[in-house]
């Protein structure tokens, strides 16, 4: 029944004004959030419908921030460093909205990360956590600042973390160890009884 409803996605309402280019657009566009919705096989199979309908488009020159964007998270999702080219022309494009520019930081700030080029991740993360409010972006970025030497920076974001997510035992530990590392060993061992406390919960 999955490969069924898979093959059956099909646009609604009138597209007879829309060119061939046009629908090959959205309709990658679809299977991609479709897939995103799946939690199944069948997500990996509607990501493949996307990213072959996508790339026909990006191929023929429809290379705007919503084909670029879609394929630079198609890629990331299959670990390929393919996503970072795809990621930065969507980032330039005059049509980029905060939604693709944040997935496309998401993108480049993973796989920077992943690659080791702690530098660039960093400033993904740092674009991110400028345009929306979530934990895991000043935990990445407190990371990334971590690894490059930045302590006290890097205590900053993981202070920003633990007030979006107090209730994490792995927040309340980067913290102390960042704190220890500058010598605060009594504010750091008060954030280890924290994460004990909550891990024993």
């Amino acid at each position: 029944q999955q490969e069924e409803t898979l093959s059956s996605l099909v646009p609604i309402g009138d597209v007879s004004r829309l060119s061939t280019l046009d629908l090959e657009r959205c309709l990658g566009r679809a299977w991609l959030r479709y897939g995103d919705s799946l939690k199944t096989r069948a997500r990996f199979a509607a990501f493949d419908e996307a990213v072959k309908r996508l790339h026909r488009v990006y191929q023929a020159g429809m290379q705007d921030a919503g084909v670029s964007g879609g394929l630079a998270y198609l890629h990331w999702i299959k670990r390929d460093p393919l996503c970072i080219d795809f990621a930065e022309q969507a980032l330039s494009s005059p049509e980029c909205t905060a939604k693709i520019r944040s997935d496309s930081l998401i993108v480049l700030g993973d796989m920077h990360f992943e690659l080791g080029d702690i530098v660039a991740a960093e400033a993904a993360f740092d674009e991110l956590t400028k345009l929306r409010l979530r934990y895991t972006d000043w935990q990445m970025l407190g990371i990334c600042r971590a690894r490059l030497g930045k302590i006290d920076e890097a205590i900053l974001a993981f202070q920003t973390a633990v007030k979006l997510k107090p209730g994490s035992v792995e927040l309340h530990l980067l913290l102390a160890n960042g704190l220890d590392s500058v010598g605060q060993k009594t504010l750091a061992e008060t954030h280890r009884k924290t994460a004990r406390r909550l891990d024993q919960r």
